[in-house]
């Protein structure tokens, strides 16, 4: 009886340990751009400067951003303004996490590969920089909302 108590503890023990693995599960579903949470910077400030771009067109045209990641390494992003979207796609791996910060390696199919951080606000709630590369706009802050599935 012994015996079958300590197994039970230990797959248990095991079970735990083993689904805590992989940390960048949680960034793992369909993000959308919180448009009403894009901030507008001041005159001159290069300061978010594609965030405060897109909150301002937002206020006369529909702008969407879609960022699909998916639990076999593969991402996918879609995004627009007014008009038709442009995609892209690639694959990505965990690299480390610093506090509520999850650093993600991406590979965009053409493009240099490059860090992505999701900092969770919470659950459902990221604020993600290098969204578009490491370029010049690796730096901006877009806030993300995870997806609501139908259920």
């Amino acid at each position: 009886m012994i015996a079958v108590r300590v197994s039970v503890a230990v797959l248990a023990l095991v079970a735990a340990t083993l689904s805590g693995c992989n940390p960048a599960a949680k960034a793992v579903g369909q993000w959308e751009l919180e448009t009403d949470k894009l901030k507008l910077s001041e005159p001159g400030s290069d300061k978010d400067a594609a965030a405060a771009v897109l909150a301002s067109m937002s206020l006369f045209v529909k702008v969407t951003a879609n960022l699909e990641i998916k639990a076999d390494n593969t991402w996918r992003l879609e995004f627009g303004a007014a008009g038709p979207t442009q995609s892209r796609q690639g694959t990505w791996k965990y690299l480390e996490t610093e506090g509520e910060t999850l650093v993600l390696l991406v590979q965009p199919l053409s493009h240099q590969e490059h860090k992505l951080k999701l900092k969770f606000i919470d659950v459902d709630h990221v604020e993600a920089s290098g969204l578009l590369g490491d370029g010049q706009l690796g730096n901006q802050v877009f806030p993300l909302q995870r997806k609501k599935t139908e259920s």
